[in-house]
């Protein structure tokens, strides 16, 4: 039986929470979270809200807010931190907390 009759491409990844990843230290309280259009953020506290220009909200919100839009955009796909100098994509830290966190 193949991927497909086995539903493998149904599977979806254990869920990451961005407070669960900010209580393991994966974020840190006053980290900027930086859009891909340069725009900036600061994880405002442990729930994993961010706020920008004033508005404290999901991440997912600021990034959709960040773009113009009305709506909420995937925000692992459009902010990145600072790790070690170098940006890295939210999405790749989250990926970090599922492989060593989530069994």
């Amino acid at each position: 039986m193949g991927l497909v009759e086995q539903a493998a491409f149904d599977i979806k990844p254990p869920r990451a929470s961005m407070k669960d990843m900010v209580t393991s230290g994966y974020f840190i309280i006053g980290e900027e979270f930086i859009h891909k259009n340069g725009k900036t953020a600061i994880l405002a506290d442990d729930s994993g809200k961010l706020t920008y220009n004033g508005h404290t909200s999901s991440m997912h919100e600021i990034a959709g807010e960040m773009e113009d839009k009305n709506i909420q955009v995937n925000g692992f796909d459009a902010f990145s931190v600072r790790r070690n100098g170098n940006l890295v994509s939210t999405a790749d830290v989250r990926k970090e907390y599922r492989n060593k966190e989530i069994q």
